[in-house]
């Protein structure tokens, strides 16, 4: 795992910009908008163009995430799964 990946996975992900680069379901391919929540299996976000809520399936993606601090990564949705809280803790103990 890359320094940037292990940055990112220790983040707080609500509220980053978020674009889908490749997904089993064309239908999400190229989708994208703000995090507006997470689940241990799942991003909701809020779509750009529609604003309507969707809920994204983190283990079929790639994602590209944007931080609030501008900071762009590309990853593996797989490297999500978790709950956002054990994620964290799950990082800092592995440091």
């Amino acid at each position: 795992m890359t320094q940037k990946e292990k940055k990112i996975l220790m983040q707080e992900l609500i509220g980053a910009e978020i674009r889908i680069e490749d997904a089993t379901d064309p239908h999400l391919k190229n989708l994208a908008g703000i995090i507006i929540n997470e689940t241990k299996n799942m991003l909701i976000i809020s779509e750009k163009e529609t604003r309507k809520n969707k809920k994204i399936p983190k283990r079929t993606g790639i994602f590209q995430i944007k931080l609030k601090n501008g900071m762009k990564i590309r990853v593996n949705g797989k490297r999500l799964i978790n709950r956002p809280e054990d994620r964290l803790k799950k990082m800092k103990k592995s440091r």
